[in-house]
């Protein structure tokens, strides 16, 4: 049988791009909410132990890439750049156990989640619980027991999440990981609740 190459879930890269399934540590950013008060901002400050990037990979190479000069402007120098990725997605992750007790959103959004049971939770570390997915720890690179909410996502400008990379970057997903990662949420995301058209026949 053909061996892969992929003998471990994470790897380190030399931080010259953001890369998708990069794990970065201690994220704080701000959000904006509307205010009723025109001279007010409201502003709440979001803070995640861990994020992971969601982004498409060439997605996020391309957008890297510097626009050529004079073959990609129009008059005036408006730079054509037709593969600009203008926000990048990602997930925050959290300790396993702090999903199990319910509280992994009770800082940032001041709510408790239902608590898990330890049956459910260890569907969760199966990856058999379409909601979540977990992570194992990697002591190597000091990842730990991380689980990833599909309910929770979010996008920051890629000039954002440039700027915290280098000094917040932890580790990566290896590819086959990744994918299954990207795979799994993107069949959550797009999940279609049905509605009830007819009343339950009587037994």
């Amino acid at each position: 049988m053909w061996k892969s190459r992929i003998d471990e879930p994470y790897v380190k890269h030399t931080c010259v791009r953001i890369c998708q399934g990069d794990i970065l540590r201690d994220i704080k950013f701000r959000i904006v909410y509307p205010s009723t008060d025109p001279a007010k901002e409201n502003i709440k400050e979001i803070f995640f132990p861990y994020v992971i990037i969601l982004s498409q990979d060439c997605d996020l190479k391309n957008s890297s890439r510097p626009p050529k000069s004079g073959k990609e402007a129009l008059p005036g120098g408006v730079l054509i750049k037709n593969q600009f990725l203008p926000n990048v997605l990602f997930a925050p992750a959290f300790p396993i156990d702090l999903i199990a007790s319910g509280d992994h959103f009770k800082e940032v959004f001041g709510l408790c989640q239902e608590v898990i049971s330890s049956d459910r939770k260890k569907r969760i570390r199966q990856n058999q619980d379409d909601r979540y997915h977990f992570l194992g720890t990697f002591q190597q690179l000091q990842i730990p027991d991380l689980v990833i909410d599909f309910k929770a996502y979010f996008t920051l400008p890629i000039e954002t999440i440039s700027s915290l990379h280098a000094t917040h970057y932890q580790a990566t997903l290896s590819e086959l990981f990744r994918e299954r990662l990207n795979q799994r949420f993107a069949n959550y995301f797009s999940r279609i609740g049905l509605p009830e058209l007819y009343p339950p026949t009587p037994l």
